[in-house]
């Protein structure tokens, strides 16, 4: 680290950059479409998951992958990879199984609590709801069996797993009722 690295590369044909054996044009486009990898360039994309069309793809640099070396930590680009491979992986295995899951990426917890700060009223409760909205906007979470929420605490990732949410709710919903009922 703090050391420079000479990136070596040369034009190919039609504009585009080469480094070994791959090759990119010189956009943004064409280096995600290729997937490059200069010498000395840790933040080349070196792959893509599932596949560099689906909307929400995973990219991986060499600085990620590096990452997977022992003592290093790791980041929100390989948390995501996991889960999103464990996605597709249940998808194809279990599809009814994979119906009734929910999987937030590494941000929505993140972006949750950055909203709830400092929010105790009704009204800072409702604005911080309006930031996260939409990351249910197409789901209903309590129609799901489990709820995946990768978090990030003090330089240490966990994995929350919410069991069955709507029987939470339901049970919720009946011990209020019956207090009213019997009170």
């Amino acid at each position: 680290r703090g050391s420079r690295r000479q990136i070596t590369a040369e034009t190919g044909p039609g504009g585009g950059v080469r480094s070994g054996r791959r090759t990119r044009r010189n956009s943004d486009a064409g280096f995600a479409d290729f997937g490059i990898r200069l010498k000395g360039d840790k933040a080349a994309r070196i792959a893509v998951y599932p596949d560099k069309a689906a909307k929400d793809a995973i990219v991986l640099t060499e600085d990620e992958l590096a990452r997977l070396e022992e003592g290093e930590f790791l980041n929100d680009s390989l948390v995501d990879y996991r889960l999103r491979f464990f996605q597709e992986e249940l998808k194809s295995l279990d599809p009814e199984m994979f119906k009734r899951c929910h999987f937030f990426n590494s941000f929505f917890y993140k972006r949750l609590l950055q909203t709830m700060q400092g929010g105790s009223s009704a009204k800072e409760r409702e604005d911080a709801y309006q930031h996260v909205r939409r990351w249910t906007k197409h789901v209903d979470l309590f129609s799901k069996d489990y709820i995946f929420v990768p978090i990030n605490e003090s330089l240490h990732w966990s994995l929350a797993v919410v069991c069955r949410p709507g029987l939470w709710a339901q049970q919720q919903t009946n011990m209020t009722t019956s207090r009213f009922s019997n009170g």
